[in-house]
């Protein structure tokens, strides 16, 4: 037989789920490049001769796609065209990479295997064909699961209706591979009242208050009237931390950390002191006050005010909290110098009856004068555009100032700054967004339209933009829309119509772009070039499919196509099942919403959601965590 060479054949064959044959080199990158569309990957054979175009294809099918472990799996080689196949040769890997057991069945264009652990398997037969004088060889694979070792822990929301006067609240629930989940019953808590006084050295006072549940991402706000009287439920079992941010100008924002509901009952909890006034100036490389920067000092997440510096002298007056704090400085737009952040230590630490002066000056940098215009098309005779939002970004300036810190008339501490810049322009009618003075550095420009564009033209990222020398001018064109675009199959390899898919991003403002698949399962959405994108594939509840989330899709060519482990196709897992019924003090509640998160996963997808019927019961379905993706 003459010695194997590689080719690429993939199509799904018409009795089963999957047939593929790959050209790679890894297992992974196998399975990654499975072909789920009917009519074939187009693939070459050894030496000239083209499989699709000349004598035949092979195909090869594998069936169950995701078998659980222990499952008989069936594979059967086909073909189309003028073959001669004369003697098949099967092998196959397991997820340890090692040979695992094929039994070939008669006739040999089939086999079957059991596989004893979950995992990846490859599968490839070599078929000597006397027509073609040559080796052919397919691939293909598929993922064994095991049920009972596959759990998924998920964050169940309830936000009963504002009738119900109850507190949001949740708990965790941990769901295993191909068990459905009923009779359960998801006891609300009430909530207990809080009631208490915001009070100052001056009496009771006004605030903004807001209070988050401690290790959870829920929280309750209210606006404090000038009474200081505070009343709203939390939850008894919960800690929070509280966020107080004063009306009166002379009492510096508080963070309470770690309160339980007795705790902030007590009268002392919401007794204020007056802050500790700061004090200091913000001045450039000539000592030349530095006119219209905001500088705040931060307490761990807590800003304090906002102090803006006097224009005739760059200084500021600040009042904080005592204890350690960070440093912040954002120069007005037009000044062309970097914002600055000095992380918090014991140099600026904020102590009682104790005076502290900041005084900062920016390194002798050099800026350039820079005028963009954005217009759309860059070949031709380019038109401008006018009102486009454009976002200028710059990172990890390094050097920017120097910080003198000075307590009790006292120098204590010089530090070192690095910093960063940021800035927003708008185009004119002419497309310029005029000559801004910038500190040189490697930005990445964010374009954003705030008008319809023509056909044919999207947002557009350049990530690597060099600004450098005295002055610089340049155009940036919008141009033709790059695009994510795949294909949405369920477990069988069969297309779904009608999925709801949403594409997000955090870039700029924050933007997100969602569409429909059409019959054949795919679907082609405008995105942004060079960012990176947050997929979601969101099925009818009725289909009996669970949700799927992509993260971190980078778009770095025109046309990127979303795969997942299992091939060019989006496979939707079965839908896990959870049924129950949500009470408050043993009486069923209507219009709860239930929303269920991956417990640890960033960015909170919801990957299941329901509202409870008139006697409180819940139907939500859930991916089934015993089918890998």
């Amino acid at each position: 037989m003459p010695s194997p060479r590689k080719n690429t054949l993939s199509r799904v064959a018409p009795r089963h789920g999957l047939a593929a044959g790959i050209e790679l080199s890894s297992a992974l990158a196998l399975v990654a490049s499975l072909c789920w569309i009917s009519s074939g990957c187009g693939a070459k054979s050894d030496g000239a001769t083209n499989n699709n175009n000349g004598s035949c294809t092979y195909y090869l099918s594998v069936f169950p796609l995701s078998p659980n472990v222990g499952d008989l799996v069936t594979m059967e080689v086909s073909y189309t065209g003028y073959c001669s196949p004369s003697t098949y040769q099967w092998s196959a890997t397991g997820p340890d990479g090692l040979a695992a057991d094929v039994q070939v069945r008669s006739p040999p264009r089939s086999a079957e295997m059991v596989p004893l652990g979950p995992g990846h398997y490859m599968v490839s037969v070599e078929i000597f064909d006397a027509f073609a004088d040559s080796v052919r060889v397919v691939d293909g694979g598929f993922v064994a699961v095991d049920p009972t070792g596959n759990q998924r822990s998920y964050l169940l929301r309830f936000t009963p209706p504002a009738s119900a006067q109850v507190p949001r609240q949740q708990e965790i629930i941990t769901v295993t591979g191909n068990t459905p989940m009923g009779g359960l019953t998801f006891a609300l808590e009430q909530g207990a009242l809080l009631e208490n006084t915001l009070t100052g050295p001056g009496g009771a006072f006004g605030a903004y208050v807001r209070l988050i549940q401690s290790g959870f991402p829920l929280y309750r706000e209210v606006h404090v009237d000038g009474t200081g009287a505070l009343s709203l439920r939390l939850l008894a079992s919960a800690s929070y931390d509280v966020v107080v941010i004063p009306d009166d100008d002379s009492l510096a924002p508080a963070l309470l950390s770690d309160m339980t509901l007795l705790d902030l009952q007590d009268p002392a909890a919401f007794l204020f002191e007056e802050g500790t006034w700061v004090t200091g100036y913000v001045l450039d490389a000539s000592d030349l006050p530095v006119t219209g920067a905001q500088v705040g000092l931060r307490s761990g997440v807590l800003p304090s005010d906002i102090g803006v510096a006097a224009a005739f002298d760059g200084r500021f007056t600040l009042l904080a909290r005592p204890g350690e704090q960070s440093l912040e400085i954002a120069p007005g737009q037009g000044a062309g110098l970097p914002g600055v952040r000095i992380p918090a230590g014991p140099e600026l630490a904020v102590v009682e009856q104790s005076s502290l002066e900041l005084t900062f000056v920016y390194a002798d940098l050099p800026r350039t004068v820079l005028d963009l215009q954005v217009v759309l098309g860059g070949d031709g005779a380019p038109l401008p555009l006018e009102g486009a939002r454009v976002t200028l970004e710059a990172t990890g300036l390094v050097d920017v100032g120097t910080l003198t810190v000075t307590r009790d008339g006292s120098t204590v501490a010089t530090l070192q700054a690095d910093g960063g810049f940021r800035i927003t322009l708008t185009s004119g009618p002419d497309g310029h967004t005029g000559p801004t003075l910038v500190p040189p550095g490697i930005y990445r420009v964010i374009i954003e339209p705030t008008a319809e564009l023509p056909q044919g033209y999207a947002a557009t990222l350049i990530s690597s933009f060099v600004v450098s020398g005295a002055s610089l001018s340049t155009q940036v064109g919008l141009a033709e829309p790059w695009r994510l675009e795949g294909q949405v199959v369920d477990m069988e390899g069969t297309p779904q119509e009608g999925v709801a898919v949403k594409a997000v991003t955090d870039l700029g403002l924050g933007s997100g772009v969602e569409g429909v698949t059409d019959q054949d399962g795919r679907f082609s959405l405008e995105v942004v070039a060079g960012a990176s994108y947050t997929l979601l594939v969101l099925p009818d509840p009725s289909a009996g499919l669970g949700r799927l989330r992509l993260a971190d899709i980078p778009i770095d060519q025109p046309v990127t196509e979303a795969t997942t482990a299992m091939g060019t196709a989006l496979v939707l897992p079965p839908a896990l099942v959870l049924q129950g019924i949500v009470t408050l003090q043993s009486t069923p509640v209507e219009g709860v919403l239930v929303q269920a998160i991956p417990a640890g996963v960033a960015g909170e997808p919801v990957l299941g959601e329901a509202v409870t019927g008139p006697g409180g019961e819940l139907t939500l379905t859930l991916p089934d965590p015993g089918v890998a993706q």
